[in-house]
């Protein structure tokens, strides 16, 4: 048998769980807006799991959901099943960080579904991990509906990182972006798919897609693919794609000014996602703990 993989003590968050053998599930409902972000804090794994979770945030609500997974330690393989449902006029702000040891698989599967006038800021850190597969399905399930998924990664050694994102959009004036921008070292493997679905009903609505690789190997894999399916008029959309290394220009600047190889690749990677770290300046600590990653 397995314990609760966090604690949650607020008043304005009600969990329910099911345990057996080898799965765990639970529901997670935020009821109303709590007063600091909501931290679920992943206890240390050392056996094969699988994870189920519903997470339903009521109207109205505004929450911080803060998913911290750099305390699993020796578990040969996680399975993370995650459905969650932003409801009516309500904000979530979703932060993953990921940070597990090298020699552990894991697999993330995300559906998001948010109603009308509903946001979601959602926001997926990746660093640790021997194999990696995350896929995220998205639904603006309503009029006026916003989601912006952003996802950084770095892979080293021979971690191998795939992720498939779509966003399916079928209502009125209803914004959406996916930003990923992956860094890539040594003999790690890089797969990154995005998808922007427009489907019929979803006029006046805006979606972009960005893929961003940062290249600093010779022996690296990286697949991209960048996706747009169109099925309705008077819409804006747009996809771009890009693999590159660090320029010879910046090292050289930054070489005379004193700085090593190391550091000055440090810097550029930092700067290579420094857009993603400044959106979470209302939570310092968890800014710190990216930076120390890279």
């Amino acid at each position: 048998m397995f314990s609760k993989p966090f604690e949650i003590n607020d008043p304005n968050i009600q969990v329910k769980e099911s345990l057996n053998s080898a799965n765990l599930s639970f529901t997670i409902t935020v009821l109303k807006s709590p007063k600091r972000p909501v931290v679920f804090k992943m206890r240390t794994i050392t056996d094969a799991i699988h994870f189920k979770c519903n997470v339903i945030v009521n109207k109205d609500v505004k929450v911080t959901i803060i998913e911290d997974w750099t305390n699993i330690i020796n578990s040969p393989s996680v399975k993370f099943d995650l459905n969650v449902q932003i409801k009516s006029n309500s904000t979530c702000d979703w932060i993953l960080l990921q940070h597990t040891s090298t020699d552990t698989n894991l697999v993330f599967n995300r559906h998001i579904s948010i109603d009308d006038n509903a946001h979601a800021n959602l926001y997926h850190f990746h660093f640790g991990a021997l194999t990696l597969s995350e896929t995220i399905s998205q639904h603006s399930a309503g009029v006026k509906a916003s989601m912006n998924t952003s996802i950084v990664s770095k892979a080293i050694n021979t971690q191998s990182f795939n992720f498939n994102c779509t966003h399916h959009s079928s209502h009125l004036h209803s914004d959406s972006s996916i930003d990923m921008r992956c860094i890539n070292l040594d003999k790690s493997k890089l797969s990154i798919y995005g998808d922007l679905d427009l489907n019929p009903g979803s006029t006046k609505a805006v979606s972009k897609l960005s893929q961003k690789v940062l290249n600093l190997s010779n022996n690296t894999s990286i697949t991209t693919l960048p996706a747009l399916h169109i099925d309705t008029n008077d819409v804006e959309a747009s996809h771009s794609c890009s693999v590159r290394n660090l320029d010879p220009n910046d090292k050289f600047y930054l070489h005379s000014r004193g700085l090593s190889l190391t550091e000055t690749t440090k810097l550029l990677m930092n700067g290579f996602i420094k857009t993603k770290i400044d959106e979470l300046k209302e939570i310092p600590h968890i800014q710190k703990s990216i930076i120390s990653y890279l």
